[in-house]
């Protein structure tokens, strides 16, 4: 009996450990700013006269990067993965088309 559980506590431990581990939250938004502004897809979408002046979480996995009279919105996708490796969340963006007032 006890070495069933033993067994299966050494089960459950060895799953958890295996699980992909995400950066913390503040860290895991920050790295997505970070990639928003590095990007240079969705950088040169403005100009000179409508800099990138606000990004602003629209909803979970969704910014609006907005500049003068102009705005697109980002999308946080996880990137497609063969099986699933510990460390931080891989992902792509996908950005909308330039939107101006």
């Amino acid at each position: 009996m006890l070495r069933r559980m033993i067994g299966a506590l050494i089960l459950c431990l060895s799953a958890a450990v295996s699980a992909s581990a995400a950066l913390p939250p503040q860290y895991e938004r920050l790295a997505e700013l970070r990639a928003i502004l590095n990007d240079p897809t969705i950088v040169d979408l403005f100009d000179i006269t409508h800099p990138i002046d606000k990004i602003e979480l629209m909803a979970p996995d969704l910014y609006r990067v907005s500049g003068g009279g102009c705005h697109v919105d980002v999308s946080v996708k996880d990137a497609a993965k063969p099986e699933p490796i510990p460390g931080p969340r891989s992902f792509v963006l996908l950005a909308t088309a330039l939107i101006c007032h």
